[in-house]
């Protein structure tokens, strides 16, 4: 399935280096968080995975979190970040 950009939230992966890279999550793939996942969101989930994959560069990512000029059509409480 093809997503246009208003399908997806950009994510910013930042890591222990201070370098930064941005990622987009499918809206889908957000909606689908409980909202009782304390610790891990989706959007860690999938900058791990992109990394595994060679999308985002090796290194310990330090923290991802929305990026500012990306404008959310979910829930707030669906976008909290957490270091992998």
């Amino acid at each position: 399935m093809t997503f246009t950009p208003d399908d997806e939230l950009r994510f910013i992966a930042e890591y222990e280096d201070g370098s930064k890279h941005v990622f987009a999550v499918p809206q889908r793939t957000l909606e689908q968080d409980p909202p009782d996942d304390g610790q891990y969101s989706i959007a860690c989930i999938v900058a791990y995975e992109r990394q595994q994959d060679g999308y985002l560069k090796p290194g310990k990512i330090a923290r991802v979190y929305l990026d500012p000029n990306s404008t959310p059509k979910v829930r707030p409480d669906l976008l909290s970040s957490s270091a992998l």
